[in-house]
């Protein structure tokens, strides 16, 4: 049983199809919903290269726009970070998320999966270590499944059945989020550093981009009209030009990771089993490893006694780790701590710059970026940088 028809659930569904093994994916919204909801959509090398070996990439190769460079601004410096040129040519593809779903819905009813939409898993009943009964809101009632692969979000049914308590942190930054048609959307994703909050445009089509503007706790952007937001968007990002909104809502910034991810018969993937920022666009990308990972995991269980399966979490442990910290490390890069007083955030701004300058040199922290932003197999922990001070301080005292 797979309980939600995002990204994660569909590729586990599809997988699993194409090696003869059983499921029923459910969702609780229609088709239609899932298809036009937009949202984040860069999809790095890694997922790339999992959807292309069970043959679901063709709208991605065909539509998704390559990037391999991010663009950074603090006042009137700019950094161009070539992220592809420094690891070995690896970059994203931008394709917006309901497009993917779309094409791997497509895929699984094509090739006879079982999708029941608008149908919402009830409870969860464990029946024993290896099978679980999932009630259901509508078609069959009752369902006796040995794996529960819950891929149904922040809020996901699954929760409550982990015998841990998740690992949360939230952040004293909140988003406002656009989605714009404009004349001339950015040629790459870029980053604003500002002392009144970050904003942001990460293009998704040659005609339409998404906006990010940071405001305070004080501030109600849902009271702001369009032309006020485009101002707010120019005071920080003056080149942009304004277009029609197609939609707007606010984000405040948490971080939420389930480890263990499993207990039972009941795994977690996606956003279930770790909601993060989109800063670095690691959500997607992480359910699709997820999903990746699951699959082979459920298949090899036939002949291997469920080893693969009892290790699911701590394969997925070193690659979730990363992304949280880029993401946690990005996050505190790019946006401006409003709840302090004016003079503290004036520093805070200068500290941020400098850090800034520090991904224009390809010999450190550039190439450490490159890495983590696009998820390759050669990334590492943040490296640690001694100021020159501490390194003769260092050598004095020896």
């Amino acid at each position: 049983m797979i309980i939600g028809a995002g990204p994660a659930g569909l590729v586990l569904g599809n997988a699993l199809r194409q090696a003869g093994v059983s499921c029923l994916i459910v969702e609780r919204h229609s088709r239609s919903h899932i298809e036009q909801q937009v949202r984040a959509g860069i999809t790095d090398h890694c997922s790339r290269l999992i959807l292309e070996r069970l043959g679901l990439a063709a709208g991605l190769l065909a539509h998704g726009q390559i990037q391999e460079t991010c663009e950074f601004r603090a006042g009137s410096e700019r950094v161009i970070v070539a992220y592809a040129q420094l690891n070995g040519g690896i970059g994203h593809r931008v394709y917006s998320q309901h497009l993917l779903v779309r094409d791997l819905v497509e895929a699984f009813l094509a090739g006879g999966g079982e999708l029941l939409f608008e149908t919402t898993a009830e409870t969860i009943t464990v029946d024993g270590e290896t099978s679980a009964t999932v009630t259901l809101s509508a078609g069959p009632r009752r369902v006796s499944c040995d794996v529960v692969a819950c891929a149904d979000g922040s809020h996901s049914i699954g929760h409550k059945h982990m015998p841990t308590t998740p690992e949360q942190r939230r952040y004293p930054y909140r988003w406002l989020t656009l989605l714009a048609d404009v004349p001339t959307p950015s040629p790459r994703l870029v980053y604003v550093l500002h002392p009144d909050g970050f904003a942001g445009e990460m293009p998704r089509n040659p005609v339409q981009s998404r906006f990010y503007l940071q405001y305070g706790t004080g501030e109600d952007p849902h009271a702001w009209t369009d032309e006020q937001i485009w101002q707010r968007l120019r005071d920080r990002m003056p080149d942009i030009a304004p277009g029609r909104v197609r939609q707007r809502s606010t984000l405040a910034m948490s971080t939420r990771t389930h480890l263990p991810m499993q207990h039972g018969p009941i795994h977690l993937l996606g956003d279930a089993a770790h909601a993060l920022p989109p800063t670095g666009g690691k959500g997607m990308n992480l359910a699709i490893a997820d999903a990746d990972t699951l699959a082979s995991a459920i298949i090899a269980s036939s002949h291997d006694g469920g080893k693969r399966l009892a290790a699911y979490s701590d394969d997925r442990l070193t690659d979730v780790r990363r992304a949280v910290g880029f993401s946690d490390w990005l996050l505190r890069l790019v946006n401006t701590p409003l709840h302090m007083s004016e003079k503290d955030i004036m520093a805070d701004y200068r500290t941020r710059q400098a850090k800034l300058m520090e991904l224009s040199d390809p010999a450190g922290l550039a190439t450490w970026f490159a890495h983590a932003y696009a998820r390759t197999s050669e990334q590492t922990t943040l490296p640690v940088r001694r100021s020159t001070v501490s390194h003769r301080s260092a050598r004095a005292g020896g």
